[in-house]
């Protein structure tokens, strides 16, 4: 829950302790070395550790896992800024994660969304799906919340401070007008609790959604988020979208929700309709999926890298000689 300050998750790890299909057990980065501590990932040679993050359970089982840990200061809140489209979302969150020595590093969680995102927490029967509802409660076309953590409250003062600065900068540069969205304290509280609940969309279509998540560069997420909502309401589906900062925005995790009917043959039909046409959409566009399906995004990833897949098939064939382990969500015969 730390992307927008310390990077993907894989980031985090410092060794890892696998099982191989041979049954042999391998440690990876400085934990290689008897009686070493896995502060290191690189090691004695080669990390290897990619072989088993983004392997999806293909090439061993993971048995142990040293990672980073981060500090939890006393000193947190939310400072959330609405906007009327997803440019502004993208160029505005671009601004402020350039504070990179400062502002930025106090910024641990930068995620936000649109509004339907507001709807999928409601029961279904109740759900108003017109916007003029929500614009009356105060909730902005787009948002973007900024999860700040200090260790002390001057810390924490001119941080949200500098972020109000740079938002009057920003208005003033491109004529447009981001506002804050001042949020109740108990809706920072709500926010600010794990797992945050402005990511978990519930009781809406019976309970159907799904999350299909991407990694594009920064500057991409918000032409990603027109497409991808462009094609959801072509099918009849709700345009909800949820959009983090990794990195101080050097990357996107872009997670489109797909709120459907699961009963209803047709909806699931349509969902795997959408599934394909927008991944061959964003292949074309060099965007990555974040956990690829053995049937869609797999095939239609590794048909463009075909050098890459071919050489992750021979490294397969040495760990698991055998070829007893699961082809898994890469689709590794």
């Amino acid at each position: 829950m730390v992307t927008a300050r310390y990077g993907p998750q894989a980031d985090m790890v410092l060794g890892m302790e696998v099982v191989l299909p041979t049954g042999e057990i391998v440690r990876t980065g400085s934990w290689a070395l008897p009686g070493a501590k896995p502060f290191y990932r690189w090691g004695l040679g080669p990390n290897f550790d990619g072989l088993f993050l983004g392997s999806q359970g293909t090439m061993g089982v993971v048995t142990k896992l040293a990672i980073k840990i981060v500090p939890h200061p006393h000193y947190k809140t939310i400072v959330a800024y609405g906007m009327d489209n997803p440019y502004d979302m993208q160029d505005f969150t671009l601004e402020v994660s350039k504070y990179e020595l400062g502002i930025a590093d106090h910024l641990v969680m930068v995620q936000g969304g649109n509004w339907p995102l507001v709807m999928t927490r409601w029961p279904k029967e109740k759900v108003p799906t017109d916007y003029e509802f929500y614009k009356k409660l105060g909730i902005p076309p787009w948002w973007m919340n900024f999860e700040i953590w200090c260790h002390s409250k001057e810390e924490l003062d001119f941080t949200v401070n500098k972020i109000h600065e740079l938002a009057k900068e920003y208005n003033a540069k491109t004529g447009h007008e981001i506002k804050e969205w001042k949020l109740h304290p108990k809706q920072i509280a709500s926010r600010l609790k794990k797992p945050n609940k402005i990511a978990i969309p519930y009781s809406l279509w019976k309970a159907g959604f799904l999350f299909i998540t991407w990694y594009t560069p920064w500057k991409d997420c918000a032409e990603f988020a027109e497409i991808y909502n462009q094609k959801l309401e072509e099918y009849g589906f709700p345009p909800v979208m949820w959009i983090a900062s990794i990195d101080h925005c050097r990357q996107a995790i872009c997670m489109p929700i797909v709120c459907f009917d699961y009963t209803n043959p047709e909806d699931v039909q349509r969902v795997q309709e959408v599934n394909r046409i927008t991944t061959e959409i964003f292949l074309d566009k060099g965007w990555l999926n974040y956990r690829p399906d053995p049937y869609v995004h797999a095939p239609l990833t590794f048909a463009r890298a075909k050098a890459y897949y071919d050489l992750l098939v021979r490294l397969r064939k040495v760990i698991d000689p055998n070829m007893i382990m699961h082809p898994g969500r890469l689709a590794m015969p």
